[in-house]
């Protein structure tokens, strides 16, 4: 099985010290757009729509749809009017920061190694800036994306969540169609780079770690140390099993949170009669599989919830959803509503157990297939679902791309 390896960019691949950066980043982008909006007003709506972006909680929305829509209004101009200078600053000016960072040198050994091995890539920076200025920080790292194959690189035009929020690295997983081998995250941030990873179960590196007890609270598994010593645990994890299915609270909200991301990220490319071929021989198409995850998310999952609500220790009764694809005629239904459908859903069912406390987590409910069980286990259940069906929509799109 292929290792999945997340690693962050800034000061874990490249030296880019964020308090000198940043007011640089600030001052040049003020000044390249101040033909276009006065400096002082643009500054403080960058930042308030900044912090929009770090605490976003809906599924629903890019992290630019979100970054866009308060910043611009705010400003009194039209998008149109600044795409271009904002395109223009990221190929140009943007780079004479590069002065501000510093390569690393085992940051190229690694990715080497990587390409070497075959393992899946991800450059999980926080998706906080446009695509075009991450790749200018991996040029600055030497580390070029034609030069290496990564899997992802995350930026605002393709998340929904950003660090430190869990969903994060769920949507990441997601959008890989949950990668069946080890997964593993690297960075030098704990609060943002490895505890939210470590409620997914992932183990992970903390590049130049200052606190040896601050392990424990990280799946086993996990070190730290310089990142010229990452290859030999690499190699470790490597040879792990996959994820085990996610049992922490914060874990499991956050694969519910992500997967109708995930599943936008995934379907949206297709054209619309990918959506009906069926290219592996007795599994399902990508419509079946939205009909399939619409349907249970609503008539089984969101129900089961509204009645833990109302009712105590209530019984649940099992439900034989496969059989649904052939009698409702997925395949036949209309494709236009299905993922809004799905969304709405789950933004219902994400309303309620949101609210839950450890307490009510562990609140007793009885099932006809698992006997006793409880409300986080039902909610491990649905997380354990999307997985599964991510991953099958995935395989479908590799046996599509292949077939070509």
């Amino acid at each position: 099985m292929t290792l999945t390896l997340l690693i962050d960019l800034d000061d874990t691949l490249l030296v880019n010290p964020l308090d000198k950066f940043f007011p640089e980043y600030i001052a040049a982008l003020s000044t390249h757009l101040s033909p276009y909006v006065d400096p002082h007003k643009m500054v403080p709506q960058l930042l308030h729509a900044t912090d929009l972006m770090i605490a976003k909680e809906n599924p629903c929305d890019t992290l630019q749809a979100v970054f866009e829509s308060d910043f611009y209004p705010a400003l009194g101009v039209q998008k149109s009017q600044l795409s271009q200078p904002i395109a223009d600053f990221y190929a140009g000016p943007y780079d004479k920061l590069r002065h501000v960072t510093k390569p690393i040198p085992a940051a190229a050994r690694i990715m080497d190694m990587a390409q070497e091995q075959g393992w899946h890539v991800v450059i999980a920076t926080n998706p906080l800036f446009p695509c075009s200025a991450v790749l200018k920080r991996l040029e600055w790292a030497g580390l070029d994306a034609g030069k290496y194959n990564y899997s992802m690189l995350t930026s605002y035009e393709n998340m929904h969540f950003s660090k430190p929020n869990p969903a994060f690295y769920a949507e990441i997983l997601g959008q890989l169609g949950w990668p069946e081998g080890p997964v593993c995250m690297v960075g030098n941030s704990l609060s943002d780079d490895l505890a939210p990873a470590a409620r997914l179960g992932i183990p992970c590196f903390w590049v130049n770690g200052a606190s040896q007890d601050s392990l424990d609270s990280l799946p086993g598994n996990s070190t730290m140390g310089k990142l010229d010593e990452l290859i030999p645990w690499l190699n470790r994890i490597s040879k792990l099993p996959p994820l085990p299915e996610i049992t922490d609270p914060e874990g499991i909200l956050a694969v519910l949170k992500s997967t109708s991301a995930a599943l936008e990220a995934l379907t949206k490319k297709r054209k619309h009669l990918d959506w009906r071929l069926r290219p592996i021989d007795g599994q399902w198409s990508l419509l079946e599989i939205m009909c399939h995850l619409r349907d249970v998310e609503r008539e089984v999952n969101l129900v089961r919830f509204e009645l833990l609500s109302t009712t105590p220790n209530p019984f649940i009764p099992g439900v034989d959803s496969d059989r649904w694809a052939i009698e409702r005629n997925y395949n036949e239904q209309d494709d236009s509503s299905v993922f809004d459908d799905f969304c709405i859903s789950r933004s219902r069912l994400l309303e309620i157990v949101k609210k839950y406390s450890p307490d009510d987590w562990m609140q007793s409910v009885r099932h006809s297939f698992f006997g006793r069980t409880t409300r986080l286990e039902l909610a491990q259940f649905i997380a354990a679902h999307d997985r599964t069906h991510l991953q099958q929509m995935a395989q479908t799109i590799n046996a599509m791309s292949q077939a070509r």
